[in-house]
């Protein structure tokens, strides 16, 4: 995921939850201090359970959220208020937001990281909740930038279905008042990039992590690399194995 990514290309990261008091809440602490991710605003919950996603086998339903668990209960507190200060990019998504609750506490976090680029990681391979797309609209009032397959934004906002991929695009990030708006269709292995200075394109091969790409893009650019490079090399990165992660294209001269 995100911090796992960000570890890899030496970054500090820290990850914010809310996990249950059992065997799973534990397994999740542990593999991320492990990774050398700061787990200080991961809360445990001594009376729900940690979350877990729904797969219902032969059927074509999506993946679903369940309601009763620990991630609902989220609570806001001074470990995801000194998180938020930190932060210098802050990646949420649109599955955690199915609960008032917890949207609530992560639209907290979202206002109080001044500093931060906040990025949307619209993951339609775990969302129950797209299928009422005022939640994902409403995730977005927050967000600085956005990650999606391509197809969400005909399904997002109708009228752009019959535009070309530079008009969806462009209008997209001007309505919603993005900085960057980062576009996947892993089955053409093509990635579009939509900032004020207009649509870049880039292509890969193989399966992509669209963490790793996500994160190394975001460096590139808050870098004050060339859109392109940046889009580029996130793409190579985004395929490459994460253990052999080369990041001396950040080190700027």
């Amino acid at each position: 995921d995100v911090p796992m990514a960000a570890v890899a290309m030496g970054q500090h990261a820290f990850s914010a939850s809310r996990v249950g008091l059992d065997q799973a809440g534990s397994q999740i602490r542990n593999t991320l201090a492990e990774a050398d991710i700061n787990t200080a605003a991961i809360q445990v919950d001594s009376d729900l359970p940690t979350a877990r996603i729904a797969r219902i086998a032969f059927s074509n339903e999506p993946p679903r959220l369940g309601t009763d668990n620990a991630i609902g209960n989220l609570q806001w507190d001074a470990d995801l208020e000194d998180m938020a200060i930190a932060a210098d990019v802050v990646v949420y998504d649109s599955v955690s937001r199915f609960n008032g609750q917890c949207r609530s506490t992560i639209d907290r976090v979202l206002d109080s990281a001044k500093r931060a680029i906040r990025i949307l990681d619209h993951n339609t391979d775990l969302v129950q909740e797209a299928v009422d797309s005022s939640l994902v609209l409403q995730a977005l009032k927050l967000a600085d930038g956005c990650v999606m397959p391509i197809d969400q934004l005909a399904w997002l906002e109708p009228v752009l279905r019959d535009l070309t991929v530079n008009e969806a695009a462009g209008r997209f990030l001007n309505a919603h008042e993005l900085q960057m708006l980062l576009l996947m269709e892993p089955a053409r292995g093509m990635a579009t990039l939509q900032t004020a200075e207009g649509t870049i394109q880039a292509s890969f091969q193989g399966q992509l992590n669209r963490h790793q790409a996500l994160v190394s893009l975001v460096l590139g650019v808050t870098a004050g690399m060339p859109l392109q490079v940046c889009l580029n090399t996130a793409m190579a990165i985004g395929c490459a194995d994460a253990g052999s992660i080369d990041t001396s294209w950040l080190k700027m001269e």
